[in-house]
């Protein structure tokens, strides 16, 4: 995936560091065939580009390819590494930062860079709590890698319990540093509309967001017969899915839709509805409720440090068809306060963010290198 919420600190920290005429950056990623805005506003800025190739541009059959698929799993992040172990060589820095979307990743650039004398900072965006390695070796080096890093930089607090448990170790060079917020451009009016539109602003991926949950409540003949339009904004690898889902349930109350402006999302949208299997900390809950728009979520990635569950939004323990069509109608007998309820979650949100994590994330990094 070339851009997600996981893509925002690391990115937007870059770019700030690179602006500060201090500090030379380089960043490595894979090149997209279109290059992501983010990574375009770090070239505009000087930053060395270390962007690699991966192989296989070559047509092969659909057989051919699921063959070298199958084969070559973990060959995939052997290139990376290999290809950006060399530009670690042309631009030899004196820290590096690892951000994960997978905590179970970048175990080659850990140990490669403890090899070299090379500090670096991980910033796992996501903990999975049911993806403990099975490989008691992988197990045993991803460990150790977060043991040499100088600093585990994570999101939330659930996701450094989930850490601390899947290692069994209480590890004492933790920060913790929020995902950065987009501020609306003006004050967007909560809309007025006889229909309750809900918004899932998340990659269509089942495995994360559990978008198919909620094409099951709302498959439900008392969600049909109610003034109630649910919103999936986004792209993602279970889309065609998704939208067969919608015609085979004849389900007349969702709709699939690519990702818009978020000014345009929350002016028309009255409440977030995301019932995540995880998540790291949600940047569009984070949002929502910097629009003043109540959420309803899982109650995983410090949601609940955001939300009081039936005070500012509503709190789901787990994703199943049964809680979620449960929580989904408190939240339809309480709809008359859904725009009080959002009022409090910005107030709340505001008390507990009172910096920029950007500006905050840079800061934390100056002070190392000097």
């Amino acid at each position: 995936m070339k851009w997600g919420g996981s893509e925002v600190l690391w990115s937007e920290t870059a770019l700030k560091l690179a602006r500060s005429q201090d500090i030379e950056v380089a960043f490595s990623v894979k090149r997209w065939p279109e290059t992501p805005g983010h990574i375009q506003k770090l070239i505009d800025a000087g930053c060395i580009d270390q962007r690699w190739d991966f192989p296989g541009k070559v047509k092969k059959s659909f057989p051919k390819r699921m063959m070298d698929r199958m084969i070559n799993t973990r060959n995939k992040n052997t290139f990376s590494i290999h290809h950006s172990l060399r530009a670690l060589e042309r631009f030899e820095p004196s820290l590096v930062v690892i951000s994960m979307g997978d905590h179970n990743g970048g175990h080659m650039w850990m140990n490669e860079l403890r090899n070299r004398g090379i500090e670096y900072i991980l910033l796992p965006q996501l903990i999975k709590d049911a993806m403990v390695p099975e490989d008691p070796l992988q197990y045993m080096v991803l460990k150790q890698g977060y043991l040499n890093a100088k600093f585990i930089c994570c999101v939330s607090y659930d996701n450094l319990k989930l850490l601390e448990k899947q290692f069994v170790h209480s590890f004492d060079n933790v920060k913790i540093f929020r995902n950065p917020i987009r501020h609306p451009k003006n004050t967007i009016e909560y809309p007025q509309s006889e229909i309750y539109y809900l918004a899932c602003v998340a990659s269509v991926n089942f495995n994360h967001k559990a978008q198919d949950v909620i094409l099951e409540v709302m498959r439900k003949e008392k969600w049909q017969e109610r003034n109630i339009q649910v919103h999936l904004y986004g792209n993602g690898p279970h889309i065609g899915i998704a939208k067969e889902l919608i015609n085979k349930w004849s389900i007349k109350n969702i709709t699939v839709e690519p990702f818009t402006d978020i000014n345009e999302i929350w002016a028309k949208n009255h409440l977030l509805i995301l019932p995540s299997r995880m998540e790291g900390l949600s940047l569009a809950m984070l949002e929502a409720l910097n629009f003043e728009r109540a959420v309803l979520t899982t109650n995983l990635g410090d949601a609940s440090r955001f939300i009081d569950d039936g005070i500012n939004g509503f709190l789901l323990e787990y994703p199943t068809v049964k809680l979620l069509d449960e929580k989904l109608e408190e939240a339809w007998q309480m709809r008359e306060n859904w725009k009080e309820m959002g009022k409090a979650g910005k107030k709340k949100l505001l008390k507990l963010i009172k910096e920029d994590p950007v500006q905050s994330f840079s800061d934390f990094i100056e002070g190392l290198i000097e």
